[in-house]
């Protein structure tokens, strides 16, 4: 008998990165699949209401907060229907609502657990929760990369319904977008676009580009909008002239940056996936990226892979980004637009819809062994 499956899109109410997209990308084109879809005790709609979904956003994270995980006031909604099951587009929100081994759960990375001190103890602590309910519940769990999946199986083990990887995408940048040139950028410039977050590793990546003896000659452009290290970031750059602090950027200006970027840097201590470096190379820049992490099995390791831990590694790899001769550049480039050729949104978006087709028709436990949708695993196999 075919099940109903419900979406908690709550992540829509604050969250406006990467993470949202993707999940709205996989509400909207898979619709048809979905008999409900909610955004905490509220209908879809809120989420795209920009005052409604703020002022929603921020009570129902003063609930979380309050209430975690107990029992008391659970969302249940029209998720009583027999036999439904629900789709978490973040672990998070398994805390508030009932959670059972038939539900699955999408999970973009568990940086809260295996890198605590980039969170504030509050979302650390809320986290916690949620994965430990995940943990007892064993429901199916989504992973976006390989390495994701790997930390999530580290600490929690595999013995839940199953664990699969359906890899994230780059999205397209329109070419023909005109581009504006920010006018406080004035040298030759290395890139670095995200939010200014502890995760992003913004404190490194400035010393490493002094160490480097980079700044007579050229500029270290950060741009994204402010997060929970904006102000140490603002601070560290006060006295850098050299550094270009430039905040959120329109499209046109970001356009502009990545065409005329000299390299791409951003050694991060924790990505889920790592989006940003492939859209990077597709627009032809050499990334210079964290190794053996999400960024780099994003870009399969077509980039300068970097320890994003050692400012002497990250102001080595912005020296051999600017020294590499135009065949080495190419090779760089041309191997990570290969690459993401291959992990398009189409294939995204098949993947998800072949999963809640088969959760919906087949009501059997699947075996708790790490699987991977075939098209990307055999990814995987043509590049080792």
């Amino acid at each position: 008998m075919a099940k109903e499956l419900i979406a908690d899109f709550s992540l829509g109410l604050i969250n406006r990165t990467g993470a949202y997209y993707i999940c709205r990308d996989i509400i909207e084109e898979c619709a048809d699949l979905f008999s409900d879809v909610y955004c905490w005790r509220l209908n879809n709609s809120y989420a795209s209401n920009d005052l409604a979904r703020k002022i929603s956003g921020r009570l129902m994270m003063l609930e979380y907060r309050l209430l975690g995980g107990g029992e008391i006031f659970q969302i249940k909604a029209s998720r009583n229907a027999d036999g439904a099951r629900t789709v978490f587009m973040d672990p998070l929100y398994v805390l508030r609502s009932p959670l059972t081994s038939q539900d699955v759960v999408l999970c973009h990375d568990v940086g809260p657990i295996t890198h605590s001190d980039l969170f504030d103890e509050g979302t650390v602590a809320l986290y916690r929760g949620a994965y430990n309910k995940i943990q007892s519940a064993a429901p199916g769990i989504i992973c976006v990369s390989r390495t994701t999946a790997d930390a999530f199986q580290n600490i929690y083990g595999d013995a839940f319904r199953f664990i699969e990887v359906i890899t994230l995408y780059p999205r397209p940048t329109p070419s023909s977008l005109a581009t504006e040139k920010p006018e406080t950028v004035t040298k030759p410039f290395l890139l670095s676009v995200g939010a200014l977050e502890k995760r992003k590793n913004y404190d490194r990546t400035i010393a490493a580009f002094y160490e480097a003896g980079l700044s007579d000659d050229y500029e270290l452009v950060i741009c994204g909008p402010r997060g929970n290290s904006a102000e140490a970031v603002e601070e560290a750059v006060c006295d850098k002239p050299e550094v270009r602090l430039l905040g959120r950027v329109s499209d046109a200006e970001l356009g502009w940056l990545y065409e005329n970027a000299h390299a791409f840097v951003l050694p991060s201590l924790l990505e889920g996936f790592g989006v940003p470096v492939i859209e990077a190379a597709q627009q032809g820049l050499v990334c210079i990226v964290s190794e053996k992490s999400a960024q780099s099995e994003a870009i399969n390791e077509n980039a300068i892979l970097v320890d994003p831990t050692d400012i002497a590694s990250i102001a080595k790899g912005m020296r051999r980004a600017l020294a590499l001769s135009e065949t080495d550049k190419q090779r760089f480039i041309d191997g990570a637009k290969n690459y993401a050729a291959q992990i398009t949104r189409d294939r995204f978006v098949r993947e998800w819809r072949a999963l809640l087709t088969r959760e919906i028709e087949s009501p059997s436990p699947r075996p708790a062994a790490l699987q991977t949708t075939a098209p990307v695993q055999a990814i995987y196999e043509s590049s080792s």
